[in-house]
C-alpha cells in the first residue's frame, strides 16, 4: 500500500506540474510549491524509503510518519541524503544543487535536513571540512556544524524555501567530550529560529 500511495504521488507530480527537458517535474516561472519537498541529510533523511528507487516509504521514519499524519500532503520531489554523511559533505551536495539550477528546477518550497550526528562522532578522531578546509575536533565541532547548518539554511531562505531543522540526538556510546559537545550544539541549533522561516523539531532520548 505505502509503495501505491508513493507511485501514485510520482504519478500525480508528473501530470500536474508536466517535466522539464532535464526529467525533473515542475513548472518553469512559478513559484516553488510548500507541498514539493527536498530532503537533505545523513540517515536520518536517508531512511525516509526502504529502497533506492524511493518507491517504498520507511514505516518508522519520522518524516514518513509526519507525510502519513498529514494525509500524504508532502511530495518528495529531491531527496539528497546519504548514512554517515557530515553536515560539510550536505552543505556540499546542497551548494552544488544550487549552482547547478536542480533544486531552483525542483520547485521544493520545502526543505527538510538532519545534520550533526556523524560530525560529533568523527570529531574524537578529527577530520578535514571539505567546503571550508578547516581542520575539525572535538573542541570545534559544534561551532563548525552549526555554522554549516547555518549557511544551509540562510542560502534555502533566499530561495524562498522554507526549512525544518532538528536538534541532533545523541547515542549510547558517546562519551563525555561527545555529550558535551552535542549540548552545546543544540543550545545553538535552538537560536537559529530567531529572524528566520525556520520550524525546528525538538529531539529528545
Amino acid at each position: 500500500m505505502t509503495g501505491e500511495i508513493e507511485t501514485i504521488s510520482k504519478r500525480f507530480l508528473r501530470a500536474t506540474l508536466g517535466v522539464n527537458a532535464q526529467g525533473i517535474a515542475g513548472l518553469q516561472g512559478v513559484n516553488a510549491c510548500p507541498n514539493l519537498v527536498a530532503l537533505y541529510g545523513d540517515s536520518l533523511i536517508a531512511q525516509a524509503h526502504m529502497d533506492s528507487f524511493q518507491l517504498r516509504r520507511a514505516v518508522y521514519n519520522d518524516v514518513a510518519i509526519a507525510n502519513a499524519l498529514s494525509g500524504q500532503r508532502m511530495i518528495f520531489a529531491a531527496k539528497r541524503a546519504v548514512s554517515g554523511w557530515r553536515s560539510d559533505q550536505i552543505l556540499q551536495r546542497f551548494r552544488s544543487d544550487v549552482a547547478d539550477g536542480s533544486l531552483t528546477a525542483s520547485r521544493c518550497g520545502t526543505l527538510i535536513f538532519s545534520m550533526g550526528t556523524n560530525d560529533i562522532a568523527q570529531a574524537t578522531t578529527g577530520f578535514t571540512d571539505v567546503v571550508s578546509g578547516t581542520a575539525i575536533t572535538i573542541a570545534n565541532v559544534a561551532d563548525n556544524l552549526v555554522a554549516n547548518a547555518v549557511r544551509l539554511i540562510d542560502t534555502a531562505i533566499s530561495l524562498g524555501i522554507q526549512c525544518i531543522f532538528r536538534t541532533i540526538h545523541g547515542a549510547s556510546n558517546m562519551n563525555a567530550a561527545q555529550i558535551g559537545a552535542l549540548e552545546d550544539a543544540n543550545r545553538r541549533i535552538r537560536m537559529l529560529q530567531q529572524g528566520r522561516r525556520l520550524w525546528l523539531v525538538e529531539t529528545r532520548d
